[in-house]
């Protein structure tokens, strides 16, 4: 049987009295679609249906890690995102009025490694803006792994960001329709899906020789 695989995904168009965003929602999708085609097992959460939070998010991590089954977890946040106190911030949709409603990455990614899953990916696409205003700078960020105090192995965290610090993170038209995407979204998918050939490594799984990517040779790709 083939090591089980799970993932969140998240994609937030709209985040208080910031410029709405038009890709996040629709590349969270095409993304999630993407994932259950390659065997993982997806949870996705938009706020096409309601405002999302960071209570959804905790719970959806929390049922992937509290089961104990899962030997990879991928984590993909679309949306606005700050940069505060050396983290970058992913706002949910109540943010900044309520100044909880972020995730905090580094401190989520931290707490990742002793979830007992192997392998961690946390993917953003979000920009890492600094805050302009006192509202804004009092934005903090939840942190969305369950905090459990159990011996594990630690995880090894791979982590993937659309932009340098301070720096946004883009959406362009990319088609005729003039709809916009995510271009981080729309390279880190082409890396899987057309990927230059030294970033293909061939491994065995329950007797069947497969063509993979790994993460630790997407960096060149993505960076180009």
């Amino acid at each position: 049987m083939g090591r089980k695989r799970g993932a969140v995904v998240i994609g937030v168009n709209r985040t208080g009295g910031l410029q709405p965003l038009e890709s996040p929602v629709a590349g969270a999708e095409v993304f999630a679609t993407w994932l259950e085609g390659e065997g993982f097992e997806v949870t996705t959460i938009t706020d096409v249906a309601g405002k999302v939070e960071p209570k959804q998010i905790a719970a959806a991590i929390a049922a992937f890690v509290t089961s104990g089954t899962y030997h990879q977890l991928v984590i993909y946040f679309s949306g606005h995102g700050f940069w505060k106190n050396d983290t970058e911030l992913w706002l949910l949709s109540d943010a900044p009025s309520d100044a909880n409603a972020a995730v905090s990455w580094t401190e989520t990614a931290e707490i990742a490694r002793d979830c007992g899953i192997p392998n961690v990916v946390m993917i953003s696409d979000a920009c890492r803006s600094i805050p302009q205003t006192p509202q804004q700078l009092r934005v903090r960020g939840s942190i969305v792994f369950p905090n459990e105090d159990i011996e594990r192995k630690r995880a090894k965290v791979d982590t993937f960001a659309a932009a340098a610090v301070g720096r946004p993170a883009y959406e362009i038209p990319m088609g005729n329709d003039g709809k916009k995407e995510s271009v981080f979204t729309h390279c880190f998918l082409r890396a899987f899906q057309k990927p230059d050939p030294e970033m293909i490594e061939k491994i065995t799984e329950d007797g069947e020789t497969i063509d993979v990517v790994p993460n630790r040779r997407l960096e060149k790709y993505l960076q180009r």
